[in-house]
């Protein structure tokens, strides 16, 4: 009886025995489940996560464009095992990779047998801005800005757009320029801030310029010139910064924002004792000469005479008559180009100068109008800032644009000015043109990509200015793509004829 009522507590505990035995097949788990880079884990580089995007055994990383993604610590989940990367031992949130590297991550299960996943970096394009800042002008009174020499009470508001810092200040305006000024409807500005304030990124000063380019259709020769200074490392080269203008609440269009000529330390940098000379036919400003051998106009624009007492003025006038009279001398002698004229000019500055405005066809150098030199205490002088390209891109004596790209830079025969006769001479030393190739071909190779690269890059952040600017002036042939085209094709074929005429040398 005994036996029988033992059984069914014995067949139970045979039963429990084999229920708890383990099983001795080892788990083959190994998926990567997710992958991700967690801003907390990675401060110094990221402000928010980024998570990668699965398809099948590959996980993709998009970072924002400028993500510095050499030095990462990412954070992942596995459903089992171990991680490895090179066979280094990998930790979540803790393991550092070089993700600018396609990553190999190998997933190994307890029984042995792995899955090799892929990790792929890629980082977004810069975005293209297509917003531009919209400064709003309101003069006192709602006083029309009908002067050059009268100067308007305004507020000046700008609209940074999230591009730039906004900004709210009283300012002074009034108009500039000669022939854009005088003959054109869309006027061009000069603004003298009550107040010296950084605008727009540019340094602090208080003297700003509204460039309003009536005459160019593209909107943007003045833009290309100064960037094509710029890639030369010509100094003193200007900002050229887009803006659409509101005055009295009325829209006037698409200008551009840049500095005013004038000698500061976050300008034209020859405050040590230098000199700033203007060489421009309309020859308006009050000391100014015209010099012995060429018929120059020298125009005086520092230091500046006019807060000197006269004794002081007079001897400044004379050292600096004097001294451009000697430069001039050396590059008129029948000893040019073998004597010591470069003793009195910049060879680089020189050539670089006529680089820009040969790409650029800017003849104007010919009458000559709106050429600059600069010049540091006790140095050479320094052809530039570069300055005024509305009659360049083969405007000049045709007043259409892009019409042809073979046009010589220097005038001819009867034609020959002052500035022709003079700038022209440089050309019959064997070393200018040595180095006019050299340089050239350097630009070419190196810089004219970026260039070009730059010209659509504003052209799309115009577009939608051009638009309204179009609405209201009515320039241009209705089609912008096709107008920025002409210009790009242009400045291509000009530039095949640049090495042409740097190969024949």
């Amino acid at each position: 009886m005994r036996t029988f009522y033992l059984l069914p507590i014995t067949i139970a505990l045979a039963l429990f025995s084999a229920g708890c035995k383990k099983s001795t097949k080892a788990d083959s788990s190994k998926e990567l489940l997710s992958f991700k880079l967690e801003a907390a884990l990675n401060q110094s580089f990221l402000k928010s996560d980024i998570t990668a995007k699965q398809t099948d055994a590959t996980f993709t990383l998009e970072f924002p464009f400028g993500t510095q993604i050499q030095s990462l610590i990412p954070s992942f989940t596995i459903s089992g095992g171990t991680v490895t990367v090179n066979g280094t031992a990998q930790k979540s949130g803790a393991s550092n990779q070089d993700f600018t590297k396609r990553l190999l991550y190998t997933v190994t299960a307890a029984d042995g047998t792995q899955i090799t996943y892929t990790i792929v970096s890629t980082i977004k394009e810069k975005e293209k801005v297509t917003v531009i800042p919209h400064l709003y002008i309101d003069t006192e009174n709602s006083d029309p800005i009908n002067s050059k020499d009268v100067y308007r009470n305004a507020k000046l508001v700008i609209n940074g757009m999230g591009v730039y810092k906004d900004y709210e200040g009283t300012t002074k305006i009034k108009g500039r320029g000669n022939t854009t000024w005088d003959e054109f409807p869309k006027k061009p500005y000069r603004l003298k801030l009550d107040k010296a304030a950084e605008l727009l990124g540019l340094s602090a000063e208080k003297d700003w310029i509204l460039l309003a380019n009536y005459m160019d259709y593209t909107l943007m020769l003045n833009a290309i010139a100064m960037k094509t200074g710029k890639l030369l490392d010509m100094p003193y080269t200007y900002n050229i910064i887009p803006v659409d203008v509101t005055i009295n609440g009325k829209y006037a269009g698409n200008y551009m924002f840049t500095e005013h000529k004038e000698v500061e330390k976050n300008r034209i940098d020859v405050k040590d004792g230098g000199v700033l000379l203007e060489l421009d036919s309309y020859f308006d400003e009050p000391y100014k000469f015209y010099s012995s051998k060429y018929s120059l106009p020298v125009m005086i624009q520092y230091p500046e005479l006019a807060d000197m007492a006269a004794t002081e003025r007079d001897a400044q006038f004379q050292a600096i008559k004097n001294n451009f009279t000697e430069f001039e001398n050396a590059v008129y002698e029948n000893a040019f180009p073998n004597n010591n004229y470069l003793n009195y000019i910049d060879a680089n500055s020189l050539v670089r100068f006529f680089i820009v405005y040969n790409l650029c066809q800017n003849e104007e150098l010919n009458h000559p109008k709106s050429v600059y030199l600069h010049q540091h205490k006790g140095g050479k002088y320094n052809l530039g800032p570069i300055w005024d390209f509305d009659w360049a891109f083969d405007y000049e004596g045709k007043y259409q644009y892009f019409t042809s790209y073979t046009k010589n830079l220097f005038w001819t025969g009867s034609k020959a000015l002052e500035g022709t006769r003079f700038f022209s001479r440089f050309m019959l030393d064997p070393a200018i043109k040595s180095l006019y190739k050299t340089e050239w071909n350097r630009f070419k190779s190196e810089k004219f990509a970026s260039l070009l690269a730059y010209l659509d890059e504003y052209a799309i952040l115009i577009e939608q200015s051009q638009k309204k600017d179009y609405e209201v002036w009515k320039k241009g042939s209705g089609n912008f793509k096709s107008d920025v085209q002409k210009l790009r094709t242009w400045l291509q074929n000009r530039a095949s004829y640049m090495d042409g005429f740097v190969a024949a040398f």
